[in-house]
């Protein structure tokens, strides 16, 4: 088991709507452009680290996360800082258990999931409804994969990893496009910190999840 440290600084007098979700990340990147931290780019080109400063909406609220040295840099610019649009901050910081554990907790995502890209869009398109089922828990469990990569966590037993899920696909505009994602929830043994996000720009905002029996 991993231990993750987690901030969320969040900005309660703005309220924002799902498909407002770049332009926190817009916001903010612009703002601290010279901080790699915040927009992952050097010039043209992007470092594909996982980001220590991510983006989030929270009871449509902006806000950001910190993870473990991103939490530093979120005290030094944001915390103290007054030349920002949003004013009124709460902050917490937690420590909170990452990884796979003989019991079953189940999440809800809090902001669309995306889980599929040009290529398996296609693929998914044409499967039956069981097998969409089957499909999305495949990719779920890849994306569970890649996360814990990021955090340098190697699974114990990748196969052993279990999944029940209960998805409904949406579409959600972004940029102008309409874009199919997921809302719903998944139970699974393994341990996820609340607002990590999970799948396709997930840094981003998008893939967040709770536990379920938080009322978010």
């Amino acid at each position: 088991m991993l231990l993750i440290d987690l901030m969320l600084v969040a900005f309660n007098d703005s309220e924002f709507s799902i498909s407002d979700i770049p332009k926190i990340r817009d916001y903010f990147s612009n703002k601290f452009q010279n901080h790699i931290e915040f927009h992952n780019h050097i010039g043209e080109s992007c470092e594909c680290n996982y980001s220590e400063i991510q983006f989030r909406l929270v009871n449509r609220k902006p806000t950001l996360l910190g993870i473990n040295n991103g939490i530093e840099m979120l005290k030094s610019l944001v915390i103290n800082e007054d030349n920002i649009s949003f004013k009124e901050k709460t902050i917490s910081l937690n420590k909170y258990s990452f990884g796979q554990t003989n019991e079953i907790y189940e999440y809800k995502f809090v902001s669309p999931w995306l889980a599929l890209n040009d290529e398996n869009l296609n693929h998914y398109n044409q499967l039956k409804t069981n097998e969409k089922t089957y499909f999305l828990n495949t990719l779920l469990k890849d994306h569970i994969k890649s996360l814990s990569d990021s955090f340098k966590y190697s699974i114990p037993d990748l196969n052993c990893i279990d999944l029940i899920s209960d998805f409904l696909p949406i579409n959600v505009k972004i940029k102008n496009h309409d874009i199919l994602c997921f809302k719903g929830s998944f139970k699974t043994n393994f341990m996820i910190p609340d607002y990590l996000g999970i799948g396709k720009q997930s840094t981003r905002g998008f893939g967040t999840v709770v536990k379920k029996f938080n009322n978010f």
